[in-house]
């Protein structure tokens, strides 16, 4: 399923004063970067973000849902 322009432009420019952000187009969707490393994708109309155990608690203090696990997905 395609991004919309309208969530691709509001992420993009949510997301602006970060490092050297970069969005490419990846499968169906748009992966975002920060100079060269990845860090989160917009699929479907909703924004992913790579969460790992360096980052995990950071994410759920800020109320973020965690809606699958790699492990158990």
């Amino acid at each position: 399923m395609k991004v919309s322009a309208s969530l691709r432009d509001f992420v993009l420019d949510q997301l602006q004063h970060g490092a050297g952000l970069r969005a490419r187009s990846m499968f169906s969707g748009i992966g975002l970067y920060a100079e060269e490393v990845f860090f989160g994708i917009v699929a479907a109309d909703t924004l992913f973000f790579k969460v790992d155990d360096s980052n995990r608690r950071d994410y759920e203090a800020a109320g973020s849902v965690l809606k699958a696990d790699h492990e158990s997905a």
